[in-house]
């Protein structure tokens, strides 16, 4: 059912259209509680809510977060809805690790990989990088499907914020070239966005404008209210 009732929603969101993309959603969630399916209404509702967060927009990744929790508190729907506001830096994200570990503590994948990406994720948002950096050294499976390419998009954040852009750009190259892992994922078009900027730090200009294209290619018909969008669109202009 999830492939069929929210897949061009998810789409929709990728390419920058996050307007029709949580329209999309909304009435997928709809159709799931007519037909009392209430998990997997919460489950698309935590899409919504790290599509969201990962676009910056943390009023309504917390509404969405916070309606799924109302519907279910399976250890997916913990677990996504944590990712989501640890990234929007909502101290909650820890609350709810804390009931996955107590409520679910055979979910060893979830326990071992998506929980300390969580944590990464919130610290990152607070400003403790070491701390952030200690959690991501924590996760065993990196490339596990569960980690949705998380650790490096928080690397990426974690060495631009101390300055070290070169490594910065490493851990976007790393999403955008692995991508296929999370197709659908905007931890893609938003590391387009990282690596532009890690490339105007170290003065590599050709390098920054061929990313700056590359995203706004991506999101050539998206929401034109979209701030990654409308930043990226100004930090190219600079580059003139």
């Amino acid at each position: 059912m999830r492939d069929i009732a929210n897949w061009e929603a998810r789409a929709a969101a990728y390419h920058g259209r996050l307007t029709e993309g949580h329209a999309g959603t909304s009435g997928a969630i709809q159709q799931a509680l007519q037909l009392n399916f209430k998990e997997w209404a919460a489950r698309y509702s935590t899409e919504d809510a790290e599509i969201h967060a990962i676009a910056g927009r943390c009023a309504d990744a917390r509404r969405s977060a916070r309606a799924a929790l109302e519907w279910s508190r399976d250890s997916a729907t913990l677990d996504i809805a944590a990712r989501s506001l640890g990234w929007c830096g909502d101290a909650q994200a820890l609350e709810l690790m804390k009931e996955l570990e107590q409520r679910f503590p055979n979910a060893s994948m979830r326990l071992h990989v998506s929980a300390p990406i969580v944590r990464a994720a919130y610290l990152t948002r607070t400003g403790n990088v070491a701390g952030a950096l200690a959690e991501l050294d924590r996760v065993p499976y990196e490339d596990a499907t569960m980690a949705k390419l998380w650790p490096a998009f928080l690397r990426g954040h974690i060495f631009m914020a101390r300055k070290d852009p070169a490594r910065a750009a490493a851990e976007f190259q790393h999403v955008i070239d692995h991508r296929a892992e999370s197709g659908d994922s905007l931890l893609y078009p938003m590391s387009l966005l990282g690596r532009a900027r890690a490339a105007v730090a170290i003065s590599e200009h050709a390098t920054a404008e061929q990313y700056y294209n590359q995203l706004q290619e991506l999101w050539r018909n998206a929401d034109a209210n979209l701030e990654p969008l409308v930043e990226a669109r100004r930090e190219a202009a600079r580059l003139h």
